[in-house]
C-alpha cells in the first residue's frame, strides 16, 4: 500500500536523532512498499480546473448547437408550410436563437464555477515522488 502524502509531510520534520543502524534497517524494509509508489502522478489544482472549464466549455458548446438547429429546423420547417407567418417564425427563430445562446452561456458558467469551487476543498497535489524518509521503529 503507498504512503499518504499527509504521512510524508509528517515523517519529515520528525527528530533525527537516530542512529545510523536502525535507519538502514527501516529503510531495507520499508523498500518493498515505498519502491512502487516512489513517482505517483498526482495533478494539479490547476491542470484539473483546466480540464473541468474546457469540459464545461464543450458542453457549453454541444448545448448551444443542439439548440440552434433545433431552432434552424423549426424555423425552415415552419416557413416552408406557413408562408404568410414567415415574420412571426422568424422573431420566433430569433428568439430561440438568442435563448439557446444564453442558456448555454450560463450553463457553461454555472458549472466552471460550481467545479472551480468544490475543487477549492478537493485535495490535490503537484507531481513529485512519494517516498518515506527511513525511521526508526520503536
Amino acid at each position: 500500500m503507498c504512503p499518504s502524502i499527509e504521512g510524508v509531510k509528517r515523517s519529515r520534520h520528525r527528530d533525527h536523532t537516530i542512529n545510523f543502524m536502525d535507519r538502514e534497517n527501516q529503510y531495507a524494509h520499508d523498500t518493498s512498499t515505498t519502491a512502487a509508489c516512489r513517482s505517483i502522478l498526482v495533478y494539479s489544482d490547476s491542470d484539473v480546473q483546466l480540464l473541468y472549464l474546457s469540459l464545461s466549455l464543450s458542453l457549453s458548446w454541444h448545448f448551444f448547437i443542439l439548440f440552434s438547429t433545433q431552432s434552424i429546423f423549426f424555423y425552415f420547417f415552419h416557413v416552408t408550410f406557413h408562408y404568410f407567418y414567415f415574420r412571426f417564425y422568424f422573431t420566433l427563430f430569433s428568439l430561440s436563437l438568442s435563448l439557446s445562446l444564453s442558456l448555454s452561456l450560463s450553463l457553461s458558467l454555472s458549472l466552471s464555477l460550481f467545479l472551480s469551487h468544490s475543487l477549492s476543498y478537493s485535495h490535490f497535489y503537484e507531481r513529485k515522488d512519494i517516498s518515506l524518509p527511513p525511521t526508526t521503529s520503536s
